[in-house]
């Protein structure tokens, strides 16, 4: 009976690991363009999914700070 009742549970387990998603609510494209011998322009884009935010990899004191670019 608890061999049954393991199996049960461990099946339920790697059922459930299954399931597991991974969201990426972010798409990033990025570009690169040579103007001249010693200078590029890059191009970062983000769209981001409504409700969902970008911040810093590095939180501040004050709390996380937007992403930006500068």
């Amino acid at each position: 009976m608890n061999k049954n009742v393991f199996l049960i549970c461990l099946l339920l387990f790697f059922l459930s690991i299954g399931q597991a998603q991974i969201y990426n609510p972010v798409k990033r494209k990025t570009s690169v363009q040579k103007i001249s011998d010693t200078e590029y322009e890059l191009q970062a884009k983000a769209i981001i999914e409504n409700g969902w935010h970008l911040y810093s990899q590095f939180v501040a004191e004050g709390g996380p700070n937007n992403t930006t670019f500068g």
